[in-house]
């Protein structure tokens, strides 16, 4: 879990770096549809 933890945490640092906005949030559906957005504004799709 440590290890996911960290991995999304330099994700997050990647996507701000990308000038695309993190918010934290408590709920895994809105960590999903605001991961995929961000996604789709790179170019890519989550499947």
């Amino acid at each position: 879990m440590e290890q996911n933890q960290d991995d999304l945490k330099k994700i997050i640092l990647q996507l701000k770096k990308q000038g695309i906005e993190v918010e934290e949030t408590k709920s895994r559906k809105d960590v999903l549809e605001s991961l995929q957005s961000s996604f789709r504004k790179l170019g890519y799709s989550l499947k």
